[in-house]
């Protein structure tokens, strides 16, 4: 995978409106990606991040098509 990028670093920054939080994805090359996402938004990449690190073996690295993917908590469950 000659394109894969490494992760420098991720953070979620308050709004200086009192909207929506900032979710933002440095690269080690500089790259920087910022994304509006609401409080539920976040905490539901957190816990898909979270079952990824859970299922996730060291000697299985190479195996993703058993990880989960995001998926938008249904806004009608609740």
């Amino acid at each position: 995978m000659p394109d894969t990028k490494k992760l420098a670093r991720f953070l979620v920054l308050p709004s200086s409106d009192g909207s929506d939080p900032e979710l933002v994805i440095e690269l080690e090359d500089g790259f920087r990606l910022a994304l509006t996402a609401s409080v539920e938004q976040i905490e539901d990449m957190a816990d898909v991040l979270d079952g990824i690190l859970d299922v996730a073996a060291p000697e299985e690295e190479g195996d993703l098509d058993r990880l989960p993917a995001f998926v938008p908590r249904d806004s009608s469950a609740g």
